[in-house]
């Protein structure tokens, strides 16, 4: 049988073992003789297997699961590192406009994820070793930031929070030095949370590639190192400048960095109160109403939006209906709830079933105790409709306008002898004439002989 011809890459693979072995054998030589450092550091050469041998495909066993093995699978219950609003695990991201208050947030969550305190009113964080990135901030401002939240402690401040104003970029070793502080901080302590003020500080430039590709690409080594070592790393960004609907829209970037990310928590102002949006994987869809402290500057949850704002705006109503003591139109109850048209319709309708308000005539709301004059109909409009329509149905004559200004003056009907006086129902129809000053057709009102005529 012919002796099979080596490859070129066959080839020099041999090559590089001759060489390897001759410098070997001339490295003994030098340590036999007494000398103890060798002439050619020999690097040891990486195994490759040969071209033929197919490489080992994982066991599908492995990666695979049915089913039914995923019936009878247990895992730990989920833990958080703020209740019921950032899981223990995973990357959350928290945006809000410009100077809106989220730093103040994040630093409040610091102290209380490593002083055993309360933040935002009545949550309390997991308790453990914290890293905040405050990349946009300086010392002298933390410190400042510190005693204003801390304003009667005179204890010492917590050794579990671990601070810095410098970083890395992600690409550039960032991740890594997360890692390492993880690794430093477990030998001592329990780390639980990173907190990274802002993105836009560590994140890798997105150059000339597509904007989705860039933002997802930003967050996604943070989710795995996240995962990796199971602790809650919340990303400070920023919303745009745009309005929209959905809060979750306007947050700045392409839907990229949403999707990157397990958690998304939008801070906002609107018409009735500021809001907390949070939406996630592993967090049920909420709504909160919060509220800012600037004495102590810190945020408090007053409870879900529906709940609070709601009835805030209950109650601007039915005082604007107690006050108006009538039937008051829906324009008029927008500017005193400060809703706009498709909320308020909803809340009017709900009120009316649900009997805090009545409905007395279509787009007439009125008090519940309100109750019409005695002989009129229930159907009675406010105080200004009932004037207007007082005025369309009188049987006054309409004034007519000075002869000066019959010119200009809008048509007035005129009256024929001997014709019925009752003219509240009978405008004459304006005749077409042609003027010496202007080649215009104006409008003027029938000439008496005109009327005579006809």
């Amino acid at each position: 049988m012919p002796r099979r011809r080596d490859t070129p890459e066959e080839k020099k693979r041999k090559q590089e073992q001759e060489s390897w072995a001759a410098t070997q054998a001339r490295n003994d030589a030098y340590l036999r003789t007494g000398n103890i450092q060798p002439k050619d550091p020999v690097e040891p050469v990486p195994s490759v297997e040969p071209d033929d041998v197919p490489t080992p495909k994982p066991d599908p066993e492995d990666t695979f699961f049915t089913a039914e093995q995923l019936q009878t699978m247990t895992f730990p219950p989920l833990e958080w590192a703020l209740p019921q609003i950032i899981p223990a695990e995973g990357v959350t991201l928290l945006c809000s406009k410009p100077k809106f208050g989220k730093s103040w947030l994040a630093y409040d969550l610091c102290i209380a994820a490593t002083m055993d305190r309360f933040t935002l009113g009545t949550y309390k964080p997991a308790q453990g070793d914290v890293l905040y990135l405050a990349l946009e901030d300086s010392k002298r401002r933390l410190q400042r930031r510190m005693q204003k939240l801390l304003p009667a402690f005179t204890g010492t401040w917590p050794d579990k929070l671990t601070i810095t104003t410098r970083w890395r970029r992600l690409h550039e070793g960032g991740l890594d030095d997360i890692r390492a502080w993880y690794q430093r901080t477990k030998a001592t302590g329990k780390p639980i949370m990173v907190i990274i003020d802002v993105l836009a500080k560590v994140r890798r430039p997105t150059g000339n590639r597509p904007a989705y590709e860039a933002d997802y690409e930003a967050l996604t080594g943070l989710a795995q190192l996240a995962n990796e070592l199971s602790i809650a790393i919340v990303v400070i960004h920023h919303t745009r400048k745009m309005a929209a609907d959905d809060l979750m829209e306007t947050v700045s970037g392409s839907f990229g960095l949403t999707g990157a990310v397990d958690t998304i928590l939008v801070m906002a102002s609107r018409a009735s109160g500021s809001v907390l949006d949070a939406r996630g994987r592993d967090v049920e869809s909420a709504e909160l109403a919060i509220a800012f402290n600037k004495d102590a500057c810190r945020w408090s949850v007053l409870g879900t939006a529906a709940d609070i704002h709601v009835s805030a705006q209950r109650a601007k109503i039915i005082e604007a209906l107690r006050e108006a003591d009538a039937p008051t139109t829906v324009a008029a109850l927008m500017k005193a709830a400060a809703m706009n048209r498709n909320s308020i319709d909803l809340l009017l309708g709900r009120m009316a079933k649900g009997g805090d308000i009545q409905r007395a005539d279509k787009g007439l709301y009125a008090h519940r105790d309100w109750s019409p004059p005695p002989g009129k109909d229930r159907s009675v409009a406010s105080v200004s409709d009932r004037q207007i329509r007082r005025q369309m149905n009188s049987n006054t004559q309409p004034i007519e306008t000075s002869e000066n200004n019959s010119a200009t003056s809008p048509p007035v009907s005129s009256v024929s002898p001997g014709t019925s006086t009752d003219t509240s129902n009978r405008w004459s129809e304006p005749v077409i004439m042609p003027t010496d000053q202007t080649d215009r057709q104006i409008r003027t009102k029938p000439s008496e002989t005109t009327m005579a005529s006809s």
